[in-house]
């Protein structure tokens, strides 16, 4: 069975029997308070399951899709980032940044 979940904004998850993919995880405000995550969310509330995902999807580079304060929450050690094989590796190398231990695919 396939479960979706719309968190907020572009902020969803997909479940199955046995994996978990978050998709452009955010909550909150931006960098640069120019905009919120709608419906309003407390990232306490998200719940373990959300940030035990399995894989976790990023569509590309603006703060409401790529938020560190977020993707920090994530805690599966053999998380995987799955990204567009963008021509420029700024994306990937990010992720790259945030940590080592996590894989990517492109």
């Amino acid at each position: 069975m396939l479960k979706i979940n719309h968190i907020c904004n572009s902020f969803i998850s997909v479940e199955s029997n046995n994996s978990v993919i978050s998709c452009d995880p955010w909550v909150g405000v931006t960098r640069d308070n120019g905009w919120f995550s709608y419906p309003i969310k407390n990232i306490k509330s998200l719940g373990k399951k959300i940030f035990n995902s399995d894989f976790v999807y990023i569509s590309h580079l603006h703060c409401d899709h790529f938020d560190l304060k977020t993707l920090k929450k994530f805690k599966k050690k053999n998380l995987t980032f799955i990204i567009k094989k963008f021509k420029h590796p700024v994306l990937k190398n990010r992720i790259k940044k945030l940590t080592k231990k996590k894989s990517y695919r492109a």
